[in-house]
């Protein structure tokens, strides 16, 4: 166990170069006041370090999440789609006419995104790229 300061863990994706790791706290679906929450955690030498409260989602909770070739995080919600800068501020939203539970990038360029909903799928293209695994 590396950590047991969640309520309800749910989801995890690392940052481009893999030294933050995120991990979604899905606690309000259990009710109102607990954590609908992302924490960071730098990874140093294999350990989990700095735990920090990464960004807060509203409505409902963070569902699937994925990083950016920038570092940006793309948060499925109960809006649609929140994305945060790695500073964990919110810089815009994607509505959804339902609620959004999970999301990926895909397709030969990673720049299209693709969202799962309650009763939907969408995709739509993106000027940006999702992050794959770093090359050592």
């Amino acid at each position: 166990m590396v950590n047991e300061d969640f309520d309800k863990p749910n989801g995890i994706t690392f940052s481009p170069d893999e030294s933050v790791l995120y991990v979604g706290d899905t606690g309000r679906t259990n009710g109102e006041f607990r954590p609908h929450n992302l924490m960071a955690f730098d990874v140093v030498g294999g350990s989990l370090e700095n735990p920090r409260l990464f960004a807060k989602v509203d409505p409902h909770v963070p569902g699937g999440f994925r990083a950016d070739v920038n570092g940006n995080i793309w948060v499925a919600a109960g809006d649609g789609v929140q994305i945060f800068n790695p500073a964990g501020d919110l810089l815009g939203k994607i509505h959804t006419p339902e609620v959004a539970v999970n999301l990926s990038f895909g397709m030969s360029d990673e720049q299209t995104l693709f969202i799962g909903a309650t009763s939907s799928i969408w995709s739509i293209e993106l000027n940006i790229a999702g992050a794959t695994r770093p090359t050592y």
